[in-house]
């Protein structure tokens, strides 16, 4: 979550954010997102989703999880999913996925999917790299 908005966030913060996000940002049915839990316990570790860039026709994979499961493949097998899902299943032409610069382990995990860079973009975050990963059928 240091890579993800104003970082981790108290609970009642991020309870308050949480309604913010899903009652007024994102639009209802507008894309899919996922609660991610652990198999063994439906514990629940994280999100994940896949939605329209504002800025372009892509739809771009977003994946987040808690720090205890940093480092064990989760992240590798959500994004995969994710792609998977946007090819199959919305026949997107590519997904997207945009990181920033400081997030060596995502840009690791993006690249070992078979993501390459296509860009650059700066805000007032500072530099996001964007990578993008094109569907076969379109190849």
């Amino acid at each position: 979550m240091r890579y993800v908005g104003d970082g981790v966030l108290a609970l009642p913060q991020a309870h308050r954010q949480f309604e913010r996000i899903f009652t007024h940002v994102y639009i209802p049915k507008a894309f899919d997102i996922w609660a991610v839990c652990e198999k063994s316990d439906a514990h629940y570790v994280g999100h994940a989703e896949i939605k329209p860039r504002p800025t372009s026709s892509d739809f771009e994979i977003v994946y987040l999880h808690s720090e205890p499961h940093w480092g064990r493949g989760d992240a590798t097998e959500i994004a995969r999913r994710l792609i998977e899902y946007g090819f199959a299943e919305l026949k997107l032409p590519r997904a997207v996925a945009t990181i920033d610069e400081a997030n060596l382990a995502s840009i690791r995990l993006v690249e070992k999917l078979g993501m390459k860079r296509i860009g650059d973009e700066r805000d007032e975050h500072g530099l996001t790299i964007v990578y993008a990963i094109e569907s076969e059928t379109t190849e």
